[in-house]
């Protein structure tokens, strides 16, 4: 807590969204990253909708307006949207799920293609080498454990090429990148998509999301 702001545990929501202003002006923060946001709202409809009026409050500041990039599932589109001037004033950005197998051909499938480069690109400003580890099994393993997810892939391409640099290693490994899914993972040991044989057949890939969602 920023000294001049005492410990009051009784402080209201208005209050609270003032100091994050005041904070913002003080220390020239222009804009603020909510991610995660649908689990902000609730069931109660008067609560969502003072929430909503808070980030309009932000947004609409004569003095020192702020930016939002809010970012969550789909359902978090339809709280936002439910007020109108808070619909207007956001760009809404809808990233698609990854699809592989479109083509039968896999150098064709224009998804598998970008995960391929994505790997690549993250490895490279890692410095991590990765040439004997990726091929089309490893991309549709990765795929499957991140639920078909663009952000969930990148988010374990971090922490994988991280643990990576951290051991010392120059080179990725299926030994990394399972470690790096454990990290975030509640599977039983031996059901890690980067090592079961069958993993389509032993993993569900629902229930697998819903444990990676609900961390």
């Amino acid at each position: 807590m920023p000294s001049g702001y005492p410990a009051n545990p009784r402080r209201t929501q208005g209050e609270l969204w003032n100091m994050v202003r005041h904070q913002c002006r003080e220390q020239g923060v222009i804009g603020l990253y909510y991610d995660e946001c649908q689990h902000a709202f609730t069931s109660g409809a008067k609560s969502n909708e003072k929430l909503l009026d808070r980030f309009k409050a932000l947004m609409k500041e004569p003095e020192w307006p702020l930016m939002l990039i809010l970012s969550g599932v789909p359902v978090l589109a339809s709280h936002v949207n439910s007020e109108e001037q808070i619909a207007h004033l956001l760009s809404h950005v809808h990233f698609d799920e990854i699809h592989l197998g479109r083509f039968a051909d896999p150098t064709r499938d224009p998804d598998l293609i970008e995960l391929n480069k994505l790997v690549y690109t993250y490895a490279e400003r890692a410095d991590i080498d990765v040439e004997e580890l990726v091929d089309v099994d490893f991309l549709q393993r990765l795929d499957f454990a991140c639920g078909s997810r663009w952000g969930l892939v990148i988010e374990l391409l971090i922490r994988a090429l991280g643990l990576c640099r951290l051991h010392g290693q120059k080179s990725a490994t299926v030994k990394m990148f399972s470690e790096a899914y454990a990290q975030n993972s509640r599977l039983p040991q031996g059901l890690c998509p980067f090592t079961a044989p069958g993993y389509r057949d032993m993993i569900d890939g629902g229930k697998l999301m819903e444990m990676v969602l609900d961390k």
